[in-house]
């Protein structure tokens, strides 16, 4: 599901529809790789933002991908 996350950069755009059909779009502020027990990543860096995280295996598991993206008004 994720496989294509290797390839976002800073700037990019995600796109992810909601239940209602409508389209949320938010652009990567952040990417890097971390710890597998590293679980700060899922805070909010901005908590008057909406941000969604992305997690991934990298490196044959031994670490995660993390992508954090803002909502665009």
């Amino acid at each position: 599901m994720f496989g294509k996350v290797k390839k976002l950069e800073i700037g990019d755009i995600i796109e992810i529809e909601d239940l209602y059909k409508n389209t949320v779009k938010y652009e990567v502020f952040e990417v890097y790789i971390t710890d597998p027990n590293d679980v700060s990543c899922v805070k909010s860096v901005n908590p008057d933002s909406r941000e969604v995280t992305l997690i991934t295996c990298t490196n044959g598991s031994k670490q995660r991908l993390i992508t954090k993206a803002r909502e665009i008004n």
